[in-house]
């Protein structure tokens, strides 16, 4: 019995032969990246007559067209059910920006007219685009196990989007502390609180052409973590530079324990968005490999 490459002789032409050994590598390649169904190891194999060195096509005319119209017809869906999640998450991904530009905004309302409608009126429009956000990575988990989609790196996906899940998590914390506690911002800590609010969003900002970059299959991830990691850095050194000043103050200890926690709680923004982005890049290393 043959064991080498099995070839399939052309009728209309005796002196041509394809290598099918080639075709069930790519078959190989295909179901290994794209993670298919074991039914497309049934769809995309022919019956090898492993007697004989060729495969007389009358024998599989047939029934070769039919599995390859239906395989066909399955990627098509498949590849149209990988679309769709593809846009779940740039759709998710615009949901963290609206709730990172409301959040802006109310930090900015509070650090300049403190307590107001409008600061009330953007902390619920953060509170809402966070809930959509929540409902948008919802929808794409549901999909992705009910569709089977991506199975092979799923976890990692679904791990990643619970991860990035906790930065509005974030801006609705920091709004809330400040709501419930009424709590007062001293005038020579207004330009630090600024300064450490928008180098935390740049970081946000980072991230989320990263997250895009990874499933374009960009380049571009590497120089962007190391961008993240460098505004993390230096909103460290901000959060001691507030801290330091709020301790060397005259205000009331209670409010300097209350202002703390705040300046904390806006540093970790920077600090959870750094955390995804090596997460990112551990992904895209993994793909690679």
């Amino acid at each position: 019995m043959s064991t080498g490459p099995i070839f399939f002789r052309r009728p209309d032409c005796d002196n041509s032969v394809l290598d099918l050994h080639a075709g069930l590598q790519l078959k190989d390649a295909i179901y290994h990246y794209l993670s298919m169904p074991a039914v497309f190891w049934y769809l995309l194999s022919i019956p090898l007559d492993r007697g004989s060195d060729v495969l007389k096509p009358p024998a599989i005319g047939g029934i070769m067209f039919k599995r390859l119209f239906i395989g066909g017809a399955i990627f098509k869906r498949f590849f149209k059910e990988e679309k769709q999640v593809e846009q779940l998450i740039d759709q998710y991904l615009d949901n963290l920006k609206m709730a990172q530009e409301n959040f802006l905004n109310a930090m900015d309302v509070y650090l300049e007219k403190s307590f107001c409608e409008d600061l009330d009126f953007l902390i619920e429009e953060t509170h809402k685009v966070e809930s959509k956000a929540d409902d948008t990575r919802y929808e794409i988990e549901t999909m992705m196990y009910d569709k089977a989609l991506i199975p092979e790196s799923r976890g990692d996906i679904l791990g990643l989007l619970e991860a990035i899940d906790q930065i509005p998590g974030l801006f609705e914390l920091i709004l809330y502390m400040i709501q419930t506690q009424r709590l007062g911002t001293p005038d020579f800590l207004v330009l630090d609180l600024k300064e450490l609010i928008r180098v935390s969003l740049e970081c946000c900002d980072l991230l989320i052409k990263e997250v895009g970059a990874l499933f374009r299959k960009s380049e571009d991830i590497r120089s962007l973590v190391s961008m993240i990691d460098n505004n993390e850095s230096q909103c460290d050194h901000i959060e001691r530079r507030i801290i330091t000043r709020i301790f060397d103050s005259e205000l009331d200890p209670f409010q300097k324990l209350q202002l703390k926690e705040v300046v904390i709680q806006l540093g970790e923004i920077s600090d959870h968005a750094d955390r995804v982005s090596r997460r990112v890049y551990i992904i895209s290393t993994k793909r690679r490999v």
